[in-house]
């Protein structure tokens, strides 16, 4: 079923106040819409024609992140990407935020959509969603990329356990509004056009209660970031599966990939030189390259 030609209210096109939200890149062309997918309100891009792909955003981002990506693909495929449950433009559930739920979304929407079955690209946080919807519901996805995942590493107990204690939403509220900057520069290792960009839109559209949204979402999804560990659970996997990741990641160190990478021979592996976090914005060419490839083989 195809965004705008589905039944009256089921798929309806996003107003342009939303499409002009906060954090979202006023650059992104692709055509965005409104559905409820698993019982959320749900914004999502719909572009391009061919086998199905679905991008899945990281933690802070939404679908717009994919701006240099989605529109490389789109020639190829039809491209789908969504704003998470309480990111971006979509709303906030009154059930907790988990990366369960967020599964369920994207299982949800491929129903609306009335697509039976869809690649999946997953970013950081997005990638945890990707790797839980294909254990989860194996039919619905036919490959898997992993972008710089969060989740494959199992955190030391002192760690976690300080995660615990700090990741609440009171005290991001307050380390959050002078921090975020900081935490921003550690996201990319070569300062380039398009990471220039993500910043500028980051700095012109984000206000400070937008930040303490974002503090909302961090808390919700503090057990599942301390606590999951997918790598006991890959290798039952099987669909084929891209593990790629920027070689100078600070945040999700990539030591760590590489040892996860040895224990799932299964996987296809790919890393970036010269890049940071945020593949998807730092080297979007070679990162859409790297999908492409995959989706054809």
């Amino acid at each position: 079923m195809r965004a705008g030609m589905s039944e009256v209210g089921l798929v309806v096109p996003m107003p342009k106040a939303n499409v002009l939200g906060c954090g979202r890149d006023r650059a992104f062309r692709l055509p965005q819409f409104f559905t409820i997918a698993d019982g959320v309100r749900t914004a999502f891009c719909d572009a391009g024609r061919g086998t199905p792909v679905v991008l899945i955003h990281g933690l802070a981002g939404n679908l717009t992140n994919w701006l240099h990506v989605a529109p490389r693909l789109a020639g190829r495929h039809r491209v789908l990407a969504l704003d998470l449950a309480a990111c971006g433009e979509s709303e906030r559930p009154r059930r907790p935020l988990t990366v369960r739920l967020y599964a369920a979304q994207v299982r949800a929407l491929l129903e609306v959509l009335g697509l039976e079955r869809a690649a999946v690209v997953g970013h950081s946080l997005g990638a945890m969603v990707a790797a839980q919807l294909a254990l989860e519901f194996p039919a619905r996805v036919s490959r898997l990329v992993l972008i710089n995942p969060a989740g494959f590493q199992r955190m030391p107990l002192l760690l976690r356990a300080a995660g615990h204690a700090f990741l609440r939403e009171s005290l991001l509220n307050a380390l959050l509004p002078p921090l975020w900057r900081k935490v921003l520069d550690k996201v990319f290792c070569e300062p380039n056009e398009h990471t220039r960009g993500f910043v500028r839109n980051v700095e012109s559209t984000y206000r400070r209660e937008d930040i303490h949204a974002l503090s909302a979402v961090i808390a919700a999804l503090r057990r599942d970031f301390l606590e999951c560990d997918f790598l006991a659970a890959l290798h039952r996997v099987a669909v084929p599966t891209l593990l790629l990741w920027g070689q100078k990641d600070l945040l999700t160190p990539a030591g760590a990939l590489r040892d996860a990478a040895r224990r799932l021979p299964h996987f296809a592996v790919r890393e970036i030189p010269r890049c940071g976090h945020m593949p998807i914005i730092e080297r979007p060419e070679l990162t859409a390259e790297l999908i492409r490839e995959h989706l054809a083989a």
